[in-house]
Parts: structure tokens; sequence; C-alpha cells
């Protein structure tokens, strides 16, 4: 029912608010990459990098300096 009602499985879903958390994070903290992926819900920072840079295509690190501006 929920894939039919959103369009996604509910993992997905789930991880795409976790990406969201941590793309929020690293634009208005300056929290290490590792605790990022903590605070938004993954258990691994290796995971969590290459699931960010799957999902935005870039790495956490790249999002964070061109947010920033500092390219």
């Amino acid at each position: 029912l929920f894939k039919k009602a959103i369009g996604e499985s509910i993992i997905k879903y789930r991880n795409s608010l976790r990406i969201e958390h941590a793309k929020f994070l690293l634009i208005t903290t300056d929290m290490h990459i590792e605790e990022v992926a903590f605070e938004s819900g993954f258990s691994d920072k290796f995971y969590f990098t290459r699931y960010f840079t799957k999902r935005t295509g870039v790495s956490p690190l790249r999002f964070r300096k061109v947010e920033h501006g500092n390219v």
C-alpha cells in the first residue's frame, strides 16, 4: 500500500528523508561526516558516503563545499 500511495518503497522513502536531513546538517553545521551519518540514521559512515553520493551525484564533503561556496 505504501509503495502504491507514495511511489517508492518504505525503505527508499526513509532513506530519502535521511539524505535530506544529512543535506541540512551538512549545510547548517560543522559536524564531521561521520557525525552527520549517525545523526541522519546511518550506522556506517562508509555506507552513508556511498549512498549519499549515489543519490545526489556528489560526495557529502563535496556537497558541503559547493553549498558553502568553497569550491
